[in-house]
């Protein structure tokens, strides 16, 4: 059974129309991070990079003239809850109150740890969004490319929050957001 899948799994995924799927899926990605600006002066295009991330709230973390490389951040908080966790623990929650009924409150503080977990859960959870820019010169035009990546952590009272384990990674591929960035750097430059 588990050889059957693994055949079927490598035939799907190696196969040709599945692989030509997401080369166009990742061409397209590719053209929306990317912005071509007929304009070589590198130096006022990282200053109106700068400029933007920093009327959109981010703060600079990394910043290397040379190379063209410029990172940013922006931290707040947001509700952010996974309804399967929340699930789990409200069954959790459940099956410890039937057994704290059945054994006459013996089993009561077993209740504590699923009822904390669930308040943690509801809680507003801090989301890190880094963002990424290369500029590089071609001609007498110069490209600008973004990474906007966006990262949601655990709780962050020191119960369940660990700063360097994200619980979700997500990359952004809305093309509205890179639009309105790169329409705001070609501002920023003239």
């Amino acid at each position: 059974m588990k050889k059957s899948i693994s055949i079927f799994l490598i035939f799907i995924l190696g196969s040709p129309a599945f692989c030509r799927q997401t080369q166009k899926a990742q061409i397209k990605y590719n053209e929306i991070r990317t912005y071509t600006i007929p304009f070589t002066n590198q130096e006022k295009i990282e200053k109106a990079v700068i400029y933007t991330f920093q009327n959109s709230g981010f703060t600079i973390t990394n910043y290397e003239p040379e190379l063209g490389f410029i990172s940013a951040r922006k931290t707040f908080d947001t509700k952010s809850t996974d309804k399967l966790r929340v699930s789990r623990h409200l069954i959790e929650m459940g099956i410890f109150g039937t057994a704290t009924i059945f054994s006459w409150g013996i089993m009561s503080p077993s209740l504590i740890e699923p009822s904390c977990r669930l308040k943690k859960e509801l809680e507003k959870k801090p989301v890190v969004i880094d963002s990424f820019v290369s500029l590089t010169k071609l001609g007498d035009k110069s490209i600008i490319k973004l990474s906007l990546i966006e990262k949601i952590y655990e709780n962050k009272d020191g119960y369940c929050y660990r700063k360097d384990s994200p619980r979700k990674i997500i990359k952004i591929k809305n093309p509205k957001i890179y639009e309105e960035f790169f329409t705001q750097v070609d501002s920023n430059i003239y």
